[in-house]
């Protein structure tokens, strides 16, 4: 169980950590709503067609009095002008750099240090759902196609096992039974909402 935290909590490092903006024209502080400054992980949500169920961190920390979740709602992320950021959470700073494409509401992150399956630093994209100059929601694999079993399918195995941890955290902090609800949708994406 150990490892299976470490591996998400690598997952998370890579996706969220490095959810930072740089414009094309190269100014990250072009709008007034930017991302550079210093963000903390507030709530994790499963986003379907029909509704969004966020867990506040606080909520998570709450059901979770023993403290397994702590590193998955302990992270603050500090995004530089210069398209850096710097994670930082129970396992200390983690780097790595992004670029912000605002018209199509994408951040590309790239890893300093993780590594894919191939042996070449970790690269994710991910949607920009909305931004504001207090909050930033951040969106991961969206699936809308599921198999014969009704089951959601995603792009690879990782991505699968990513989305359906954090639905169960999500779904068991609010006690909400995750099959019943998610037999309904008809797509899904895990959010991340940050707070500067």
């Amino acid at each position: 169980m150990k490892k299976i935290k470490h591996i998400l909590i690598a997952v998370i490092l890579v996706t969220i950590i490095f959810s930072c903006n740089k414009s094309k024209e190269g100014d990250p502080a072009a709008s007034s709503a930017s991302v550079v400054g210093k963000w903390t992980l507030d709530a994790i949500g499963i986003k379907t067609d029909t509704k969004t169920t966020e867990a506040t961190a606080a909520e998570i920390k709450k059901k979770d009095p023993d403290g397994n979740n702590n590193d998955l709602v302990n992270q603050t992320f500090e995004f530089k002008t210069d398209g850096t950021v710097i994670s930082t959470g129970e396992d200390g700073p983690e780097k790595g750099k992004y670029v912000y494409d605002s018209s199509n509401k994408t951040i590309k992150i790239t890893s300093d240090t993780e590594k894919d399956a191939n042996g070449k630093l970790e690269v994710s994209v991910l949607d920009v759902l909305s931004l504001s100059t207090t909050d930033m929601l951040l969106g991961l694999t969206k699936s809308s196609k599921k198999d014969s079993d009704g089951e959601f399918v995603f792009a690879d195995e990782a991505e699968e096992f990513i989305v359906f941890i954090f639905a169960l955290i999500v779904y068991d902090t609010k006690n909400i039974d995750v099959d019943a609800d998610l037999a309904k949708a008809k797509s899904i994406q895990l959010t991340f909402r940050l707070k500067k």
